[in-house]
């Protein structure tokens, strides 16, 4: 069989991908609940198995598309079929696939290290159980075919990383650290359910989607281009702001600074993982909306405003920071104002890229600050040290 032919066959596959994690988190259930058996090392080995089967995947996927960039592999089924048809499905295309084998590289990292860290503790298994769940959450929403779907799986991805966070926060100060970070991140996803079903609603009532799937990206510039005519400007930037509400609290943007910072209060392996897992979902959500942005003068500006202010105040707020791991979580609100900034500016593979590049480096420094220390916290106390740490990741 030649290559293209498997390769093929092996995308038109990847649904595997969403179905293997809860095989998995069934199987670790059953060994952690089975006192005969109850093995930490095959946990592990179920678990990181799947990371491997997704690098595979997400290899033949990327370089298929390498192959053939004009060519979308996309599977749909109905999920609600009446007035408004909503479909579920993968969508493999040139974004889904550098966003699958990055992620895939990040979350084979984050399981080694979390196995290393956390085997002796008693949580172990339930540890696992959640990060398998996180693992579905993400590789849903990479793989959607439509916003709808985008949106079902933030909102599922919230309450896995609420899970992650309590799962080690035994100090009251900690669980109620923990609960105020989900409800903000809550009040972020009915955000942007209401934006996403203002869409849906007019998308219906007009009937833009007529033989097509409702809001998929396939088609969205299409769909983006029926939005703008049907919308005055007003009412345009106001359902995009809706939606930009979420991307800013789960990004630690201006005005919403604490949602990301009271993750220094959380001082286990679950602040790592919650601000990669918020953070991919925002960037992806970002990239598939960029579409609509780039027709508003007006959101471009408050992503290049909101972007400087939060760019500004992130360093200012680190350069405050006597403990690393708090100086890099800090960071990572200066960088993702700077994503927002260069997306404001037209800049979208920049954004992308400039995403990623940062992210391999902030979660090298942050595993470096728990292996050297059991919750991270190793003082920088020197202004010196933190300007070599922020150039270091800037570079």
């Amino acid at each position: 069989m030649h290559f293209t032919e498997i390769s093929t066959c092996i995308v038109n596959s990847v649904s595997v991908l969403l179905f293997l994690p809860l095989w998995v988190i069934l199987i670790i259930l059953l060994n952690s609940l089975c006192p005969l058996i109850n093995s930490k090392r095959l946990t592990f080995n179920l678990s990181i198995s799947t990371s491997l089967i997704n690098l595979f995947f997400s290899i033949i996927c990327l370089i298929f598309c390498i192959k053939n960039p004009s060519i979308n592999i996309e599977n749909n089924i109905i999920w609600l079929n009446s007035d408004v048809k909503v479909f579920l499905g993968t969508l493999v295309d040139n974004l889904s696939s550098v966003f699958l084998i990055l992620y895939s590289i990040i979350f084979f990292l984050i399981q080694i290290f979390s196995y290393f860290k956390i085997k002796d503790t008693k949580n172990f298994h339930k540890f696992f159980i959640y990060l398998n769940l996180a693992n579905f959450s993400i590789i849903g929403l990479i793989l959607s075919t439509n916003l709808i779907q985008t949106l079902i799986f933030i909102i599922f991805t919230s309450v896995v990383c609420y899970l992650i966070m309590s799962c080690f926060s035994l100090e009251e100060q900690s669980e109620l650290v923990v609960r105020k970070i989900f409800l903000l991140n809550y009040f972020g996803d009915i955000s942007l359910l209401i934006g996403i079903s203002v869409i849906v609603y007019f998308s219906s009532l007009f009937n833009v989607s007529q033989n097509l799937i409702l809001l998929s990206y396939s088609d969205f510039i299409f769909h983006v281009d029926n939005f703008y005519s049907m919308f005055s400007e007003y009412t345009y930037v106001v359902i995009l702001l809706f939606m930009l509400i979420s991307i800013f609290i789960k990004m630690g943007q201006v005005p919403f600074f604490s949602s990301v910072l009271k993750l220094n209060e959380i001082k286990n392996l679950g602040a790592i993982i919650v601000l990669f897992c918020l953070s991919l979902g925002s960037i992806y959500l970002l990239a598939r909306i960029y579409p609509m942005i780039i027709l508003s003068v007006f959101v471009k500006n408050i992503l290049i405003v909101v972007g400087m202010l939060s760019a500004f105040l992130g360093v200012y707020f680190s350069l405050s920071q006597n403990l690393l791991n708090k100086f890099l979580l800090s960071l990572g609100v200066s960088q993702f104002g700077l994503i927002l900034l260069t997306i404001g500016l037209k800049g979208y593979s920049l954004a992308i890229y400039s995403y990623w590049v940062f992210l391999f480096a902030y979660l090298l420094l942050f595993f470096i600050s728990y292996l050297l220390n059991k919750d991270g916290s190793i003082n920088i106390k020197t202004t010196e040290k933190r300007l070599c740490i922020l150039i270091i990741c800037h570079i």
